[in-house]
């Protein structure tokens, strides 16, 4: 009897040594610039353009992302930048590059404002859309929100983040409900953590998927291969 409980033990330890890892299969992977991404389903089958992954449409990933405390409202990709910009840091660096779209500092309504970033705006009169960046340029992200001038209701958002590994390679995640906007504006820094942890957990550029002990893919707390 001890013999047969010690085999059961040691089949399910190797059960579990064996769902902690597994090989990509090539029909599942997509490579933007210098990563590549595992993403579980046959990737001919997805509706998509080379330079990008939208992360919602995988079979098997969009419910999990709907149900997502932080992505749960948003649309998910994952993007490549032309290689002309060198690095993705010009979606964030609209102050130098791009005060013509964003060039006033002054008159933004308190509730569009927020500790720790420096906001702009499109109009003088605060009606505009708004540009908000992290006072902290670790931080790589940036929000571009657009507001209805009668309502003054923030409408939409577009979360830009870099994916460190890559200087090319960007992560998007479009919101379209982001009121009460005071919520949202609470939330922005784990969008952009959840964004890049999944976006890690599913890069196989360095090292394989990482699998739960019941096969599904672990999307939490990933190990990093190199560059990471």
């Amino acid at each position: 009897m001890m013999l047969i409980r010690a085999m059961v033990v040691l089949s399910c330890v190797i059960a579990n040594a064996l769902a902690a890892q597994a090989q990509s299969s090539p029909e599942q992977l997509v490579t933007l610039n210098t990563r590549t991404f595992d993403l579980g389903t046959d990737v001919s089958k997805m509706r998509r353009d080379a330079d990008f992954i939208p992360m919602n449409d995988i079979d098997w990933l969009g419910p999990i992302l709907d149900a997502d405390p932080a992505l749960g409202p948003t649309v998910f990709h994952i993007k490549v930048a032309h290689p002309s910009n060198g690095s993705i840091g010009y979606l964030w660096e609209y102050a130098k590059n791009n005060a013509h779209d964003f060039p006033f500092a002054d008159n933004i309504p308190k509730r569009l404002q927020a500790d720790g970033y420096h906001t702009l705006m499109s109009h003088e009169d605060g009606l505009g859309d708004v540009l908000m960046i992290p006072n902290d340029q670790d931080a790589q992200y940036a929000i571009h929100c657009s507001q209805n001038r009668k309502s003054r209701e923030v409408r939409f958002c577009l979360i830009v983040a870099s994916y460190p590994p890559d200087p090319l390679i960007y992560l998007q995640a479009r919101h379209y409900s982001p009121e009460p906007w005071s919520e949202t504006r609470e939330e922005l820094d784990d969008i952009v953590a959840r964004m890049r942890e999944i976006a890690t957990c599913l890069d196989v550029t360095d090292r394989e998927i990482e699998l739960k002990a019941d096969g599904s893919r672990n999307l939490s707390e990933c190990k990093t291969g190199a560059g990471m």
